[in-house]
């Protein structure tokens, strides 16, 4: 049955908005977009809603969709649950959310696939689910097209669920226990009132699709916050007033963090009801909601914009119930990306690398390009490019100038694949892209935005452009769909640290700028690594400021996790029952951006598949989270909901015998928490106590700074004279 849940205000705005034409059930209309050949029909029985649909696609390799929606207008968070079962064999269906009613327009949908495999991919078994996304309205549409595992399986037994808070959408399925299974999220910007329903294309532009949707719910969650952004375009130089807008449909504690574009200049700081802190250095405000808010309130602030051409809004909010979310609205200057109909040369710098973004360069004039701009408010930018298919011969191009002496050219990029193990692009420096493995550029997958290296098929070697010095184009070519990027940059150094570069000022930082050889209260460091070091990669370093009383802590490594760890760890040798807490700072724009990890940990020894407890803050979203690994050279475990970022930084680990209790201090009241408590890990005294950073990317370096840290043998603190200076 479906279940709208719908307070009085947000009826009378239903009905104001929305002019009932032939409903359906709950929803208000249906209709075809994109005027399939065959046209659909809905109906409504017994709590079950039938869709007949036509259409090509739902943004597969296309700017427009075609198919048939059964829709209502609603405003704020909410979550919208269905389970698509196919009576016809044809296309794919689903709840979807859209922007409005046009086939290009802004959309997330969560699609089921029907018994016909589209194409090869043997991965669409009946029953997978991909995830689909439009940023721009007209631009590409971002498919998964490797859904993993495929078809029906534990974890898919048929219910899937869409949420939509703020411009967070996070896509779940259900599993055979009855449990929500949370299979990733992405980050749309869209507006407070949008449409939301159940989609269905046939996947063929004259056949016709048949869909029942069962089990259906809509469920309005409490809390929205939306963010308006005066003006459509970047002006570098202007002094804009930004309004934040909480609606709270019943009581919340919520907290609001926003974050300002980086360079800006943040003042005048204001709200209407709760309680607010501001820093104008890092451009963050930090607004905690009256307690058991349940009514409307704003923030505004004044920003000036520095001289750029376009940035991202990266706030976010927390209702104390749901996850923590990215506010809603506004978040990318300009709020309409687009190509540009001509590109001025690059010019290359044999001193450090230079960067291009990828939507400044130009399509080919006479075949459609086989890309889109993306609005993407995790890169500082706010933009990307994403590809739609994978056709030869369609390409972006820039003119790029090597200058005499320059040696040879490598490159490397901040790319995002939508495949568990890679997506590919065509790339070539001064000839059209061949569409072969001699203009093939491999870059790893993930589903995150990453570094990367442009390469052939090996993957340890950066590829050598042997160019002679002039002006010479730069081709970028489509290779997969599903795959995005956000800039490319180049070098004359295959050995660049490539997180190393800041993509706003092109400087290149020094991410051991600071570190000495004083340890404060730790007796040693040490990068902890695999034999050879290959899942390592770069080497860390670690180091005490007496005049800060912080503690930098960089490191590479693939992760800490999985059966054995590769990061950099600053520790003290203890016996007896102990505790260490801290305060992190996670920098964000190093390591890979999303899932580096800094914090404290309590390790039974130093070898790479010891048994250990941590507690980590990650960089996307600041989330605290637990993991561990009970005994030697076993997988790591984690507790799956992670602690939403705006709630602490300050984090602790508390160790008595083979049990550990997690535990942080409330950024809003400043008490302790006891969190989780984890029992059965098998230390032996001594213990390793410290501060472990991993860049989650191998040959990238994290940076965490870690202050007031305070660490407890047998509930007695270490003492001065414990400290080990050198």
């Amino acid at each position: 049955m479906w279940k709208p849940v719908l307070t009085l205000g947000m009826v009378v705005l239903l009905s104001v908005a929305v002019t009932a034409q032939e409903p359906v059930g709950d929803f208000t209309d249906h209709i075809d977009i994109g005027e399939p050949s065959v046209p659909g029909s809905a109906d409504y029985a017994d709590g079950t809603y039938t869709l007949e649909g036509g259409g090509a696609t739902i943004g597969r390799r296309s700017f427009v969709d075609q198919f048939h929606y059964a829709y209502k207008q609603i405003s704020g968070s909410f979550s919208i649950v269905t389970d698509p079962v196919f009576i016809d064999v044809n296309g794919e269906a689903g709840p979807m959310i859209r922007e409005d009613l046009d086939p290009d327009s802004v959309h997330v949908s969560w699609l089921r696939m029907g018994p016909t495999v589209l194409g090869s991919n043997t991965n669409a078994a009946d029953g997978s689910m991909f995830p689909h996304f439009r940023s721009v309205k007209g631009s590409v549409t971002i498919v998964d097209g490797d859904p993993e595992p495929g078809g029906f399986t534990d974890n898919n037994v048929g219910p899937v669920r869409l949420d939509r808070i703020g411009n967070s959408f996070y896509f779940y399925t259900m599993n055979n226990a009855g449990d929500w299974v949370l299979v990733q999220d992405e980050i749309v910007p869209m507006p407070e009132n949008v449409y939301v329903g159940l989609a269905l294309t046939a996947n063929s532009a004259n056949a016709l699709g048949w869909v029942e949707f069962e089990s259906n719910e809509l469920n309005l969650l409490p809390l929205w916050v939306g963010r308006s952004v005066p003006i459509d375009d970047w002006q570098s130089g202007a002094t804009i007033t930004v309004t934040v807008t909480a609606k709270a449909r019943s009581a919340v504690n919520g907290t609001v963090t926003e974050k300002v574009p980086r360079l800006s200049t943040l003042a005048n700081v204001k709200v209407s009801a709760g309680t607010v802190k501001s820093d104008a250095a890092k451009g963050t405000i930090n607004w905690t909601l009256p307690a058991n808010f349940s009514s409307e309130a704003t923030l505004t602030y004044d920003i000036t914009l520095p001289n750029r051409k376009s940035g991202s809004w990266q706030g976010f909010f927390n209702d104390g119930v749901n996850r923590q979310s990215w506010i809603g609205g506004d978040s990318v200057l300009p709020k309409h990306p687009a190509f540009p109909t001509s590109a001025p040369t690059v010019q290359l710098d044999s001193s450090k690398p230079v960067i291009v973004q990828i939507e400044d360069m130009v399509p080919r004039a006479d075949n459609p390009p086989g890309f889109g701009v993306m609005a993407y408010p995790e890169v500082e930018s706010g933009i990307v490019v994403g590809t739609h298919t994978g056709t030869v011969g369609q390409w972006l191009e820039i003119p790029v100038n090597v200058p005499a002496g320059y040696g040879t050219v490598y490159m490397f990029g901040r790319v995002r694949g939508e495949d568990g193990n890679s997506d590919s692009f065509h790339l070539d420096f001064g000839v059209e892209p061949a569409g072969d493995n001699t203009s093939y550029w491999a870059s790893g997958g993930g589903k995150s935005m990453h570094y990367d290296w442009v390469r052939n098929n090996v993957p340890e070697d950066p590829r050598p452009f042997a160019v002679e010095a002039g002006v010479h184009t730069l081709y970028i070519g489509p290779r997969e769909d599903g795959a995005s990027i956000d800039w490319v940059a180049f070098t004359n150094d295959p050995a660049f640290k490539t997180a190393a570069l800041d993509e706003l000022t092109g400087e290149v930082i020094n991410p051991f700028a600071g570190i000495t050889s004083n340890l404060g209260i730790f007796d040693g460091r040490l990068d902890v690594a695999e034999e050879g070091g290959a899942n390592l990669g770069a080497a860390g370093d670690s180091g005490y400021n007496p005049d800060t009383g912080v503690y930098k802590v960089v490191g590479s490594g693939n992760d800490i996790w999985n059966a054995a760890d590769n990061f950099h760890f600053m520790y003290k040798e203890l016996s007896g029952d102990v505790s260490i807490e801290v305060t992190v700072d996670l920098d964000p724009f190093s390591g890979d951006g999303t899932w580096s990890k800094a914090g404290p940990m309590i390790r039974n020894d130093l070898t790479p598949g010891s048994a250990n407890a941590f507690g980590l803050i990650r960089t996307q979203g600041r989330d605290f989270g637990r993991q561990w690994r009970t005994s030697a050279d076993v997988a790591s475990e984690s507790d799956p909901n992670p602690l939403p970022g705006s709630l602490t930084n300050r984090i602790g680990l508390q160790r008595a015998g083979g049990t550990v209790t997690y535990y942080y201090y409330d950024s809003n009241t400043g008490q302790r928490v006891d969190d989780i408590v984890r029992e059965g890990i098998e230390y032996t005294d001594p213990v390793y106590v410290g501060l472990a950073v991993t860049a989650h990317t191998v040959n990238q370096l994290a940076i965490g700074q870690f202050s007031d840290v305070t660490i407890l043998v047998n509930g007695a603190p270490v003492g001065v004279g414990d400290w080990q200076l050198y």
